[in-house]
């Protein structure tokens, strides 16, 4: 259990909200890559018909 003082609301929502933006971060940059790596997938696909 968190102690009880000042910060006992504010500190695990917080915590949470840093954690969750950088996993919403990470998920946005691997999304992104795939759709690169789809683009070119797609290019050299064409190219090669």
């Amino acid at each position: 259990m968190l102690a009880l003082h000042g910060n006992s609301l504010v500190t695990p929502f917080g915590f949470f909200k840093r954690v969750d933006g950088k996993i919403t971060r990470q998920l946005s940059e691997r999304n992104t890559a795939i759709k690169n790596l789809n683009a070119m997938m797609s290019l050299k696909g064409l190219e090669g018909e």
